[in-house]
């Protein structure tokens, strides 16, 4: 067995193992002795004294035995009107609880002169007087001495007399004593003096909060572990505990709300692994301390979420979160239309906008140019305007004449790539109706110059529908698609001017267009639309001087799509409520979510694990993933997922995905086109 003495500030400890003959006995508790400065353990029928401060290897400890049954654990009475003596009390195997006092005449050994070697004394145990009671029908597995109330604590797995809180005086008159029963008994159990409450915790995976002089019902429960309570320890300063269950599984609570605050997990191991565990929390640092197969020092700021609520980045639902990859910055914007703009790395929010398209005026989307200079915004009233990312002044805005506040809110909004003189965005009402809005730096507005039927289907015969625009609106270019503003904007045209500008088949009207994306397969440059139908539209973008291209542009086009089997590595839940978008930052290798709830989540991509949230106090730790946690409204960890046996694979073969076969749209289009 060996005994360690940690230095916190040095962050540091050295160890020296015990040997008593053979007598090779686990340690099953140890606390520090105040005035005689020692450290005091225990094992099954051993009682230790052990005067750390011995130089170098002369190591003075003192053993008193044998004792009658096993002991379980120990802690030391701090009382102060006792000044030449320390009161020890232990628990045992039997349920009894006993009082040791001692003091420094007990341990007057002489150091021997040229003696290196560890000078160990073996004590009688008959020579001490030891106090007992038997006070629980189990074993007793935890004891101390709350100073603030002059009461010693004991807890046992009895149901009956499962906890116990009274005066040590209790221990030799034999008058009744304070007992708390509890379903399956007590671990562990904490007090907080702030509070002014005992939490007690057990196998029945419930914590209790009781008020120290009533012991026939609790005042508050906390739910949530999944395993049996083995240990819980106090945050005095902020009113929190911190409970550990079987499965290694830390939960951080706030006695004043009884509301979870956070949850993470110790990785050291397995569950199945873990037969002790101790825990102490350092309120003079901050900082927690766990021990079993090692020493772990977790400092609070870094694994608690520095708020007693659900981590908000804003109050109201997230609309829109964009990533600007040139400035390794974040935007998002709520249903109250504020509109923030956050530093990736260090979760600091940098600059908001308030009501950027005015009072009640709801922004639904918004996209960033490939530069990361421009930024551009759409509304639920058909609104466009363009941005200075880097400043958030407004540059441009679209006329109102140009859109209508009645069922124009806008679904997408994709900046298109132009000239440094130029603006294109590309739109998707909500009706479906899809536009191209354009603006250069000469002009004051943003003019719609181009309009994409509402919805279509597909022709049986022809599966190619051809549109015309303006002469010059489109070059060729290696980006999708290179746009150039029209000659004549002075006078801004409605939609039905833009759509008498395009020659149309004639083909039936389907359901509206709900979503859409650009995309370049094999040198095409082409829109994807999704409709409420199922249906999946392609529009090629590419010049004329393609030699096997249509001639009149854009083109609508059927392709072909195949089943193609995609295997998941790896799944968590980031949110308790609907997540309305993310993106993976390669770089970084981080996933960022955003959710109707209002927050906006990191997490690493690789393993699922939780770094913090846009709009927390602290600043985000990109690399430190040495600690897997949960925000406060999520309990499941993140799953790996192992490779399915063959015979599963063929019973899921019809469930993969879509997936796009580029050869055969590459032919398929060809023939179409020829």
């Amino acid at each position: 067995m060996t005994e360690k003495f940690i230095n916190l500030q040095r962050k540091s400890f050295f160890s020296y193992p015990f040997y008593f003959h053979q007598d090779t006995a686990w340690i099953t508790g140890c606390d520090f002795l105040p005035l005689l400065k020692c450290v005091v353990a225990v094992t099954e029928r051993t009682v230790i004294v052990w005067d750390y401060k011995s130089k170098g290897s002369q190591n003075n400890c003192f053993v008193i035995k044998p004792m009658e049954n096993g002991l379980l654990c120990v802690c030391t009475v701090t009382m102060s009107d006792h000044l030449a003596k320390d009161n020890i009390l232990m628990g045992d195997d039997k349920g009894y609880v006993l009082l040791l006092t001692v003091t420094s005449d007990h341990f007057g050994l002489k150091q021997r002169k040229g003696k290196k070697e560890s000078q160990l004394q073996v004590l009688d145990s008959k020579t001490f007087n030891i106090v007992k009671r038997k006070l629980h029908d189990d074993w007793v597995v935890k004891i101390k001495y709350i100073s603030d109330l002059n009461c010693f604590g004991s807890c046992s797995s009895d149901s009956i007399h499962s906890f116990v809180l009274d005066d040590i005086k209790r221990l030799e008159d034999n008058l009744p004593v304070k007992e708390f029963s509890v379903p399956k008994g007590v671990n562990a159990f904490t007090y907080c003096g702030k509070a002014k409450v005992i939490v007690t915790g057990g196998r029945d995976k419930l914590l209790r909060l009781w008020h120290p002089a009533i012991n026939s019902r609790p005042t508050g429960k906390l739910s949530g572990h999944q395993h049996s309570v083995v240990e819980i320890v106090t945050n005095e300063k902020d009113q929190h505990v911190i409970s550990l269950s079987s499965a290694k599984i830390f939960r951080v609570w706030d006695i004043q709300t009884l509301s979870l605050l956070q949850v993470f997990h110790d990785n050291q191991g397995s569950p199945g692994e873990m037969e002790t565990f101790a825990m102490v929390f350092d309120n003079d640092r901050g900082t927690l301390i766990t021990g079993s197969t090692v020493i772990d020092i977790y400092p609070l700021t870094h694994m608690i979420q520095d708020t007693k609520q659900v981590p908000q980045t804003h109050e109201k639902s997230i609309n829109v979160l964009v990533y600007n990859r040139a400035f390794h910055q974040i935007l998002t914007i709520c249903s109250e239309s504020i509109l923030k703009v956050w530093d990736l790395e260090t979760g600091y929010q940098i600059y908001q906008i308030e009501d950027a398209h005015g009072l009640n005026t709801e922004v639904t989307c918004a996209a960033i140019e490939i530069n990361g200079f421009y930024l551009a915004t759409g509304t639920c009233d058909g609104a466009v305007k363009i941005w200075e990312f880097e400043s958030g002044q407004e540059v441009k805005a679209l006329l109102l004449s140009q859109h209508s506040r009645d069922g124009c809110r806008l679904l997408k909004i994709v900046y298109l790539k132009a000239s440094k003189s130029q603006h294109a965005l590309l739109v998707l009402e909500q009706s479906g109706k899809m536009k191209i809005i354009q603006g250069n730096s000469v002009q004051r507005y943003l003019y719609v110059t181009w309009v994409l039927p509402e919805a279509v289907s597909f022709p049986r015969r022809n599966p190619v529908v051809s549109l015309s625009l303006k002469p010059d609106t489109l070059q060729t270019h290696d980006f999708f698609p290179d746009i150039q503003l029209l000659s004549d904007t002075s006078s801004p045209m409605n939609d039905t001017e833009v759509r008498n500008t395009s020659k149309f088949h004639k083909v039936p009207v389907t359901e509206d267009q709900k979503c859409f994306d650009v995309l370049k397969v094999e040198g095409c440059s082409l829109i994807a639309t999704g409709s409420a139908n199922g249906a999946i539209i392609l529009w090629d973008f590419e010049s004329a001087s393609q030699p096997w291209w249509h001639t009149e542009l854009p083109e609508m086009w059927l392709c072909c799509f195949f089943p193609q089997q995609i295997k998941e590595e790896l799944c968590w839940r980031a949110h308790s409520t609907e997540v309305v978008d993310l993106f993976h930052e390669e770089e970084k290798n981080v996933v960022v979510t955003a959710s109707i709830d209002g927050s906006v989540r990191l997490w690493h991509a690789m393993n699922g694990y939780y770094l913090g949230y846009f709009g927390q106090p602290r600043k985000l730790e990109l690399l430190d993933i040495s600690r897997l946690i949960l925000p406060c409204d999520v309990n499941n960890f993140p799953t790996t997922i192992k490779e399915e046996s063959k015979h599963m694979e063929k019973k899921k073969k019809c469930e993969y995905p879509l997936m796009l076969d580029r050869d055969n749209l590459i032919f398929q289009f060809k023939k179409w086109s020829s």
